[in-house]
């Protein structure tokens, strides 16, 4: 987890990503307008992924990512052992 962390830090100084916590089980997050656009937009392009919203896609890419790098460092962690 801590990993995650330090990409999220990584990723906010880089596309100024805002964390709001908040008391209802949601965070919410600020991402800059033109990446929104660009999702927004794709989403439009590709009803066929079913995504409903941005919401939905960010969602979907963010457990993704983390999927793709936990992934990655249990098998650095393999080859070291």
């Amino acid at each position: 987890m801590l990993i995650l962390a330090q990409n999220l830090y990584t990723h906010q100084s880089c596309h100024n990503i805002v964390i709001k916590m908040s008391d209802d089980g949601f965070r919410s997050i600020r991402l800059k307008e033109p990446l929104l656009n660009a999702v927004e937009q794709f989403i439009l392009m590709h009803p066929e992924l079913g995504y409903k919203g941005i919401a939905d896609f960010v969602t979907d890419a963010v457990r993704e990512k983390l999927l793709d790098l936990q992934a990655y460092f249990a098998q650095a962690q393999e080859v070291k052992a």
